[in-house]
């Protein structure tokens, strides 16, 4: 089977990027594969040690005839909004990293676009009810909706041959909304899990990182955001750093300025480390010196 895998690559700095590199060596296993990526970074990308061919997305319509499947992965950032746009023509199979994709719609529309052509897009993705409901709103308040008012993601659903998520609950939430069809698979993993580290290695990685070889360190691990609740982990975690005095919490992924004022702005600079994007060394390093891990998830849907 030749198989087209449509996904940001790194150096592109999206959330996707290094899982998707990691996982295609995997996918070669089984399957023939050509990557297909933004132009700005397909020539950047190292193909050579993928072990595939790499082309932009705009290549793909001409050479569409030669897959025997496509397999475009969706997140909610503007990086997807790349394999999307070839998703829509084509079809194929739905890999979504996340459920709510009212992000990549966004950036999609807002980029290029006078904003009322949101409102066709959300008729697209989520039906005329959900448009017009949300155009009234627009009229009478001049709000476009907020990010977990719609999620956007239906439309896709409906396009795809069939759709991968990660989680037992999104593949049912998905299912639900292919009215019951049952083409929506939970691929927990696509790579093999990292052994758990041993004490030894725990304590190297601390000292690497500056870590203390006695704090209780929480790690939460992927791009930052609002809508992954960022505020209430940070008021749970400033009631238990008040009993423990070593408590410390990592946070390993994109943030922006707003989220380090807000750590200042509640007294936990010294306790909460906002680490930023780093290199997929550093990024396991990290996850080797916590303690536990806490997942950064959206909250439930609509």
């Amino acid at each position: 089977m030749r198989i087209a895998y449509l996904s940001p690559l790194p150096p592109d700095p999206s959330g996707v990027a290094d899982y998707s590199a990691e996982l295609l060596p995997w996918l070669r296993r089984e399957c023939e594969v050509d990557a297909y990526t933004a132009a700005a970074h397909a020539a950047a990308v190292d193909a050579g040690a993928l072990g595939v061919t790499v082309r932009p997305y705009e290549a793909f319509a001409a050479l569409a005839d030669r897959y025997d499947a496509l397999l475009a992965h969706f997140s909610c950032e503007q990086a997807a909004v790349g394999p999307y746009e070839v998703f829509e023509r084509f079809g194929g199979i739905a890999v979504l990293h996340d459920l709510n994709l009212s992000g990549l719609f966004g950036a999609r529309v807002f980029s290029s676009r006078p904003g009322y052509y949101f409102f066709p897009e959300l008729w697209r993705q989520e039906g005329a009810g959900a448009a017009l409901k949300a155009a009234t709103r627009f009229l009478l308040t001049r709000q476009f909706p907020g990010t977990h008012d719609y999620w956007m993601s239906r439309g896709v659903i409906r396009r795809s041959r069939a759709v991968i998520v990660h989680s037992h609950w999104s593949r049912d939430w998905v299912a639900a909304a292919q009215g019951g069809r049952s083409q929506a698979f939970a691929v927990t993993m696509g790579v093999p899990l990292p052994e758990r580290p041993t004490p030894a290695a725990q304590a190297a990685a601390r000292a690497a990182l500056g870590l203390s070889p006695t704090a209780f360190v929480i790690g939460s691990f992927g791009v930052v955001d609002e809508s992954k609740r960022f505020t209430p982990i940070l008021r749970a975690f400033a009631a238990v750093a008040s009993r423990l005095p070593e408590a410390r919490y990592v946070f390993v992924g994109r943030c922006q300025d707003q989220h380090l004022r807000q750590v200042a702005d509640m007294g936990l600079t010294d306790r909460v480390h906002m680490v930023g994007r780093v290199d997929e060394h550093r990024f396991y390093e990290y996850m080797t010196a916590a303690d536990v891990y806490l997942p950064l998830e959206p909250q439930v849907a609509p």
